[in-house]
């Protein structure tokens, strides 16, 4: 069976990590990446198709589908997910000589209309209020007046959010109207920097979508710690999942995580179940969590419609989903729970990220130590883009 990986991202170190896994759980993988990207150097990747950003986006994935003839698709990236989507979603695919891509995209993602609120946080906030799953107070805002009176309705601290973004990006914890107005201008100017891929994704999804600017939201602030939960799905059934809570990110506060602890959470897991079963998803995503501090309840902040950097993690705790990915496309009933008791809970620490937060971190010996010994291609690569890193450490 064939898997296309796809991300538009150069140095994303997440999905880097999942062709491995797809290939040892019994898949083809082909990768269509800019050519220096890490996830074009795994060992895991069988075939590379490198990203021409000069060239039609359409037309470059029509010519891989037709080359290849993959079953089905994996997003590497929201920015990726969005447009593939959408894509799927243009009565312009009926047209027999995209009929193959249609149905591909359709098999992937699930059906473009029910899996719309995965992609942007308004809407994704809207579903899970409405399935009851527990939100913190969220509301659109427009215009930054209107972030003003917002945030004095919910009362300070407020968590500004882009519509749409990823790894911590357009994200900001504002403590008053000082700093509402520093972060809403911090997100404006991360708009305009100078970016031919970001210029490119802005027209193309503005024209499958209409709309050039997305819109932000206040979200009320909960104190607590985060977490997410990262599943395989196939047409709105929950294949498995693995939660894990942050321990440490970089930067602090809502920056990528460095070091998780795997764990079982009932209340995130069945949150989770409700929206894929309510967007009819297939494929890999994460779902964002804080878990309050006062109460141990778990609020869900948004989704990232892709594979997560746990999501290779099979066996350490829980079920595999790369695995159970491949069991239920072919058909075969999903892969039971090893009968190997796991452990209930599992530090680890995320390499290099971990590595470049702090050489001298203890984490690096006290917890799972995620580094891909067993792939030379990557190894070589990260440290080719991380000459500090040096030789890999002992655990």
């Amino acid at each position: 069976m064939k898997v296309l990986v796809i991300t538009l991202r150069r140095w994303w170190l997440g999905v880097s990590r999942l062709p491995d896994a797809l290939s040892k759980a019994g898949f083809e993988v082909a990768a269509w990446c800019p050519h220096e990207s890490f996830l074009a150097r795994t060992q895991g990747v069988s075939r590379h198709f490198p990203w021409d950003n000069g060239a039609d986006w359409t037309r470059q994935l029509r010519g891989i589908v037709a080359d290849w003839r993959p079953d089905v698709v994996i997003p590497g990236d929201e920015t990726i997910a969005s447009f593939l989507r959408k894509l799927a979603a243009q009565s312009l695919l009926l047209h027999p000589q995209n009929a193959a891509l249609r149905e591909l995209l359709r098999r992937s993602l699930g059906h473009p209309h029910l899996t719309r609120p995965l992609d942007g946080k308004i809407e994704f906030q809207r579903l899970a209020t409405r399935l009851g799953v527990r939100t913190p107070d969220d509301r659109p805002v427009f215009d930054f007046e209107c972030a003003l009176g917002s945030a004095s309705g919910l009362g300070y601290p407020v968590v500004l959010k882009d519509d749409f973004g990823a790894a911590g990006i357009g994200v900001k914890v504002c403590e008053n109207p000082a700093e509402l107005r520093e972060g809403w201008d911090q997100l404006d100017a991360g708009r305009r920097l100078p970016d031919s891929r970001r210029e490119k994704l802005t027209l193309a999804l503005a024209q499958l979508t209409g709309k050039s600017q997305p819109h932000r939201s206040l979200q009320k602030f909960i104190q607590g710690k985060p977490a997410f939960h990262a599943v395989s799905a196939l047409e709105g059934r929950r294949l498995t999942g693995v939660t894990a809570i942050v321990e440490v990110t970089d930067p602090p506060g809502t920056g990528p995580s460095c070091v998780v602890r795997l764990c079982e959470l009932p209340e995130v897991s069945s949150a989770c179940e409700k929206i894929i079963r309510a967007t009819g998803m297939t494929g890999f995503a994460g779902f964002d969590f804080m878990i309050e501090d006062l109460t141990g309840h778990a609020y869900i902040l948004e989704c990232n419609p892709r594979p997560t950097p746990v999501s290779h993690l099979g066996g350490l705790i829980g079920d595999d989903l790369c695995a159970a990915f491949h069991d239920a496309l072919a058909n075969r009933p999903v892969a039971a729970a090893s009968a190997v008791p796991k452990p209930q809970e599992r530090l680890v620490a995320f390499y290099p990220q971990e590595m470049l937060r702090d050489p001298q971190s203890p984490y690096l010996s006290s917890a799972y130590l995620d580094i891909p010994r067993d792939d030379a291609p990557l190894m070589a690569a990260l440290r080719e883009h991380y000459p500090m890193l040096g030789s890999p450490p002992i655990t």
